[in-house]
């Protein structure tokens, strides 16, 4: 079915999400998830994005440590107590 175009019927909600519904060669009514066409429009954050991402799971801690030495007013003695109660935890 890539590449081939057919005339829309109906776009509906069922069956928990949005579907196409359009007549095939033989003439059977027939339904596809919306999301597998074109018949909807991409969502803006992923056509934006374009499969880019500015920060990688791995760096996200360090990235939170360069943000919290920027902000010196941010109370971080909560964090402390957490680590305590981690270590004695392990220990």
């Amino acid at each position: 079915m890539f590449d081939q175009e057919y005339a829309l019927v109906v776009y509906r909600h069922n069956w928990g999400e949005d579907r196409v519904y359009f007549h095939d060669r033989q003439g059977a009514l027939c339904s596809l998830p919306a999301s597998w066409t074109n018949a909807i429009s991409p969502d803006p954050f992923v056509a934006i994005a374009a499969g880019r991402c500015p920060f990688r799971y791995q760096r996200l801690p360090q990235e939170r440590l360069l943000l919290l030495d920027e902000q010196p007013d941010y109370d971080t003695s909560y964090m402390e107590d957490r680590r305590v109660a981690k270590d004695c935890m392990l220990s």
